[in-house]
This record gives structure tokens, sequence and C-alpha cells, in this order.
């Protein structure tokens, strides 16, 4: 039955923004939860597109759905996810679009080998098991525990954010972004415990995700434009390999302008939101030692 499939695509149609791009993250009823574009949002509603128009679900055009399947092009999704203008030159990056889906195709074969194999089922097995295994909510032992787990977070945020104010090395940015994605998880996991206290905080964790998100991708995007240049550049063909100059130029000035916006967006986890949390985790840490759970 395709049609759960269908209504999916129709509802991501109606939630495409004006530009072509998806909010990352967003409720149900379409109201935008995270802002920001990265790649799997973009690519999604893109290739169930595909599989329901190769089940002939989509024989026929369906209206909603026009601007939609527009971005299905390789050279306006590249448009859509980082805002530049489309490469006027489609003849020369043919061959790299060609190549990429030949990589693709092998990591695709590479990773469904992986989810078939029994120890991809054995993990399944026992993380459900896992999960089964306890129910109900702790909160008392979860109050011992949080202050420590989120103010260690938050110190590796801060610490991370301080090197890249003085380091433009790109890694340096990757580290403060694997922090930042940490401490909004560790926040999230306790939203219970602590109902309406990390919210604020979650908003402006989630605004810098989203900046070093930009940065990043720009990063991971030039480093494999040079690696496919130096590898295969006699296989591309020299127009080929200028029109992957231009488009690492075009990242490489993303990330020149991402760059300043880091330090301040950053240091917004320093201020009164984090140091409310952090009096409300210590009020709300239990004053008797909690007895460990045994296992079961």
């Amino acid at each position: 039955d395709a049609s759960p499939a269908l209504r999916a695509l129709e509802f991501l149609a109606r939630r495409q923004r004006p530009d072509g791009a998806w909010d990352q993250n967003f409720t149900l009823d379409g109201r935008s939860h995270w802002s920001g574009i990265e790649l799997d949002e973009v690519a999604y509603p893109i290739l169930l597109a595909w599989r329901l128009s190769n089940t002939g679900v989509l024989e026929q055009d369906r209206g909603e759905l026009t601007d939609l399947f527009a971005v299905v092009d390789h050279q306006n999704a590249l448009a859509v996810i980082h805002g530049r203008k489309r490469i006027k030159n489609r003849a020369a990056v043919a061959p790299l679009r060609a190549l990429l889906r030949d990589q693709r195709a092998d990591a695709r074969a590479k990773m469904l080998l992986a989810l078939d194999s029994p120890r991809y089922e054995r993990l399944v097995r026992r993380f459900g098991r896992m999960l089964r295994a306890r129910s109900g909510a702790r909160t008392a032992p979860a109050r011992a525990a949080a202050p420590e787990l989120v103010l260690r977070r938050q110190r590796k945020v801060h610490e991370y954010s301080n090197r890249v104010a003085a380091d433009v090395d790109p890694d340096a940015y990757h580290r403060l972004r694997i922090a930042a994605k940490r401490f909004r998880y560790a926040l999230e996991i306790l939203s219970d415990v602590y109902p309406g206290e990390t919210q604020a905080l979650v908003r402006r964790t989630v605004a810098l995700q989203d900046v070093l998100g930009s940065y990043q991708d720009a990063h991971v995007a030039t480093a494999r434009l040079r690696l496919l240049a130096t590898e295969r550049g006699g296989d591309l063909g020299a127009s080929t390999v200028f029109a992957m100059g231009e488009m690492a130029e075009r990242y490489h000035a993303g990330m020149e302008h991402t760059r300043p916006q880091v330090p301040s967006v950053a240091r917004k986890l320093n201020g009164k939101a984090w140091k409310r949390l952090r009096k409300r985790l210590d009020a709300a840490r239990p004053q008797a030692p909690i007895r460990p759970l045994a296992p079961r």
C-alpha cells in the first residue's frame, strides 16, 4: 500500500520552503523546530519521490509536487542546500555527476550488506531487549547524575568555542560541532526530568549547530572536490575540473562568511539560560545517596 508514502510526500511538498529547501526538523503540524538545512533533509523527499515514481504511483503530474520534482536535478539540489547559483555549464559537470552516482551506488551496496549482516541483527536484538528490560521514569537517579553530565558537556563546548576564536583550522570547528551536539542531546534527554527548564538552552545550542553545520558541510564538500580532482582529474577532463574549482571556491566563500558568526552564537551558551539551568540542576539534586539499580 503506497498511500501512506504518498501522503508523506504530499505533506513534505506543502512544507517546502520558497527557496526549495526543507527545515531540518519540524513538527507534524508544520511548525519549524530546526530551520537549518542539511543534505538528508533535502535528499529524503527526492528519494521518496523517485521510489514512488518507479512504482508507477506518480505517473501523472500531481500539481503540488511539481516544484518538489524540480530539485531532483543534481545542480538544483546543490543550489538548494548551499544557496548558490547553479553551475551554468552543465555539460562540464556531467562527468562529475556520473562519478558521484557510481560512488553512491557502491556505498549503498556496502551499507545494505552491513544492515543485512548477522552482526547488525544482533545489535538490533540486544538493543531492543535492553530498552524493554526497564520501564518508568527514575527521576531521582537522573537528578543525581544529571548535573555532572550536563556540566561536563557544557565545559567541552566552552573549551572548544575558545579554541575556534583563535584557530581557523576546520577540525577545531568540527570538534566544537560535535561537542554542541552532545550537549544538546544531554539536554533533550533530560527534558522530562526538568520540565520547561532546558528548552531555552536547547534553542541556543541548535542555533550554534546550524552555523557550524553550514561550515562543516562546505568544508567537507571542498575537501571532496579537491580529492576527486587529484585522484580522478585525468578521467574527468579539464573543463570538469575547472567547474569543480568554481564550486570549491563558492564553498570556501561560504566558510569565510560563516566563520565570524561562530563566537557570538557560542557565547550565548554561557549566558543567563545556562546559569538558570545550572542552579536548577543543583537545587534538584537529591541530598541522600541513590542506591544503584540492581541488574535484571
